[in-house]
């Protein structure tokens, strides 16, 4: 960014301590009947407005990439932005918490590698969980990731064919995009779009086309927000990000159908706001120098299940009370053992030094 000084990190952060929270009713009882936001809205969830917020703010900060870096280069750091953190993650739930929990995990490895290649969540293996009535998963959290980084995949292409110096097309490509999530409200659309997906293919290729589209609504806002800013921080007064909030809330009351779609607009204005405008003090500082929240984001769902399955009676205010903290910690060390020290290492170094002496030449 220009300006470094901003509260993103504290946000991803927040962001990634709402999706164990959120999930903690769920994980429970198997619905969202106590789900915070869910009580309250009857159409949306605390993790998903996370989730979607993780996607905005990626959008932003992943083109800034793009359009600061070689192609190149710009895809060596988003495979070791990924991959690492999450390699480790997944053998740890597999071959750590597996066992622990009764997961039959003998001759899994063979496929765990495949799964971790397409950066799909670990399977479910026969034993595991005993007892647990609700999501007995090692790591469902972690099927976000894919699609986050095919997000990335996609500004790749787009800034290989100079979209992302086209402020009115990727504009354009925005709409577009959010326009189909707005048609997913739709029944005979959604239906449609649903029985095309169901294919093995498909689904390995670009997963749930729904979260697809969803996803990378998100994704898109925020990088049509760098594009059209032109790389400058973006410039929303306070007074703005809170009309915008009002008008989301009362288009999510007015029009349940469409309150994804004023989180991922309106509600984007707040939370731009609130990442490069807002004067949060202190807390802009945590989390700051370094990025515990992809960490924590991975290893909240594996904690709050052994957690649960260990205490069956626990209450979900208790199982997030347990599971935040635990995660933190948890993101800590990913972070100074495994993202930290791979962050930087260059992929495909010789074919970077190829095409700057191309460049040059």
């Amino acid at each position: 960014m220009a300006d470094r000084k901003n509260n993103v990190g504290f946000l991803r952060l927040v962001l990634a301590c709402a999706v164990i929270v959120g999930h903690a009713p769920e994980m429970i009882d198997g619905n969202v009947s106590r789900e915070p936001l869910a009580t309250l809205t009857s159409v949306l969830t605390l993790g998903s407005v996370a989730v979607d917020g993780f996607f905005l703010l990626s959008g932003y900060l992943i083109t800034a990439s793009m359009t600061r870096s070689t192609p190149l280069r710009y895809l060596s750091r988003r495979v070791m932005r990924i991959y690492p953190a999450f390699i480790v993650a997944s053998l740890i739930s597999i071959f750590i918490l597996g066992p622990l929990v009764g997961a039959q995990v003998s001759g899994a490895l063979p496929k765990a590698i495949a799964k971790i290649a397409f950066l799909r969540q670990p399977d479910y293996y026969i034993g595991q969980f005993p007892g647990l009535k609700h999501y007995p998963l090692l790591n469902g959290a972690m099927w976000t990731i894919a699609y986050e980084f095919r997000c990335y995949l996609l500004v790749f292409a787009l800034g290989i064919c100079g979209v992302l110096r086209k402020p009115g097309m990727m504009m354009a490509i925005t709409l577009v995009v959010l326009g189909l999530f707005a048609a997913l409200g739709i029944k005979p659309f959604a239906t449609s779009l649903a029985e095309w997906g169901d294919h093995g293919a498909i689904k390995l290729l670009i997963g749930d086309p729904t979260q697809v589209i969803r996803l990378t609504s998100a994704f898109l806002v925020g990088s049509c927000l760098w594009v059209r800013g032109d790389g400058r921080t973006p410039q929303i007064s306070g007074n703005v990000a809170a009309i915008s909030a009002m008008a989301m809330v009362v288009t999510i009351v007015a029009v349940p159908v469409m309150g994804e779609v004023a989180v991922l607009t309106l509600g984007a204005v707040g939370l731009f706001w609130a990442s490069f405008r807002a004067n949060l003090g202190v807390l802009q500082t945590i989390n700051d120098r370094w990025d515990i929240s992809y960490g924590t984001y991975l290893y909240g769902w594996p904690i709050a299940t052994y957690i649960r399955w260990a205490y069956p009676s626990i209450d979900p205010w208790t199982l997030a009370a347990s599971t935040v903290p635990l995660a933190l910690i948890a993101g800590a060390v990913s972070w100074h053992l495994i993202e930290a020290p791979t962050k930087d290492i260059r992929l495909f170094r010789r074919l970077t030094s190829w095409q700057r002496q191309s460049l040059v030449g």
